[in-house]
């Protein structure tokens, strides 16, 4: 420990007493900076994930409910009815048998 002069013993308790105070406020705040980044960055994609849950089972009733209502009409699964993007996923999700050459 430092020996202080009777002069200036008060001054430097109070910068003493300050500078640790504002570390430890420094340290507390960038600790609870981090903390909330991370929760709210957990909370974001927490939330994207369920509302891409709910999107693809949203699409899945959509096209599910389309392919039993235009089963037998002429226009088949067209773009109008079922959106481009779930064409392919529909086609792979129910594969035909092929039928190979013997």
């Amino acid at each position: 420990m430092l020996k202080l002069r009777e002069s200036s013993y008060d001054t430097q308790i109070f910068i003493y007493w300050s500078g640790l105070s504002i570390d430890i406020w420094l340290k507390l705040f960038t600790s609870s900076l981090i903390y909330l980044l991370a929760t709210s960055s957990l909370l974001y994609l927490h939330w994207i994930l369920i509302y891409s849950l709910i999107l693809d089972i949203e699409y899945h009733i959509y096209l599910e409910v389309h392919k039993y209502t235009f089963k037998h009409s002429n226009f088949g699964y067209s773009h109008f009815i079922v959106p481009i993007t779930y064409r392919n996923s529909l086609r792979s999700s129910s594969p035909r048998k092929l039928n190979y050459p013997k």
